[in-house]
């Protein structure tokens, strides 16, 4: 009996395939050659994303979460972000001198000292297509954003970013017959102290083959943002009253100043 008559095709594929590669090398019957649909290729890039989630569990779960006034819905702020990519070849398909933009406005939440979760929006999605004949695409898209900075609580400095959106488009990617696909992103970027950022990004782009089409769009850029808010992080307010003794307003320390605004009282 042939060893691939044991298991069960559409219960396990991936013992199907090992049983046929071992079978075509006994010497019995093999189909061909496995290969790997986009259906795989979603599969393995869900694995590495629950992975890296993981991860940042692990080694976050010993950092104790930061004063609740500084977490939540209440204390996020707004980030904008407008990037310029690249395509890279993806699989057997050339797409030199493809490239591309997308504007984003995200609405990022601290959840930790140095973690923080994004709703992210694409407005804007304009992808060139060079010498395929396929007319340019045009694209809106939202998913989550999770992002570690690695210096301090104040979330400045180098950060590390990875985020999954659902990404409607106009057209069609050459190769690619879906209207709607994944866009997945990862980065690295510096955050300044004046709230502007810069962040080095790869994309891939596929439709998990949910289509009949599935060649996938990888492309590599850069971006560049502005972060701000209405909230005023604790942070602030300790180092202002820490700082009171030594700030002076119209010859009056800041403390003492604000002690008379709360009761009622005037210049």
């Amino acid at each position: 009996m042939p060893l691939s008559s044991l298991t069960n095709p559409l219960l396990d594929p991936t013992i199907a395939t090992l049983t046929g590669k071992i079978s075509g090398r006994r010497g019995f019957p093999s189909q061909g050659p496995a290969r790997m649909t986009g259906g795989d290729l979603m599969r393995i890039g869900a694995l590495i994303l629950i992975g890296t989630l993981m991860t940042c569990g692990i080694v976050f779960a010993d950092v104790p979460p930061i004063d609740s006034d500084e977490t939540g819905w209440k204390n996020g702020k707004w980030r904008l972000e407008l990037s310029g990519f690249a395509a890279l070849r993806s699989g057997r398909r050339s797409r030199t001198g493809d490239f591309g933009f997308v504007g984003s406005a995200e609405y990022e939440i601290p959840l930790r000292k140095r973690l923080s979760i994004g709703i992210k929006a694409y407005p804007l999605y304009f992808y060139d297509q060079d010498d395929s004949g396929e007319d340019a695409v045009l694209g809106v898209g939202i998913g989550p954003e999770f992002r570690v900075y690695a210096k301090n609580a104040q979330r400045k400095g180098i950060f590390f970013e990875i985020g999954s959106a659902l990404l409607a488009t106009t057209g069609r990617f050459d190769g690619n017959s879906g209207a709607l696909n994944f866009l997945n992103e990862a980065g690295v970027g510096y955050k300044f102290k004046r709230d502007w950022h810069i962040t080095a990004k790869f994309s891939h782009i596929s439709n998990a083959g949910f289509a009949s089409h599935n060649s996938g769009v990888n492309s590599a850029g850069i971006a560049v943002g502005y972060t701000f808010g209405c909230g005023r992080s604790r942070n602030v307010e300790t180092a202002l009253i820490a700082h009171a003794g030594r700030v002076r307003y119209h010859g009056r320390p800041v403390q003492t100043l604000n002690t008379k605004v709360r009761n009622g009282q005037r210049r």
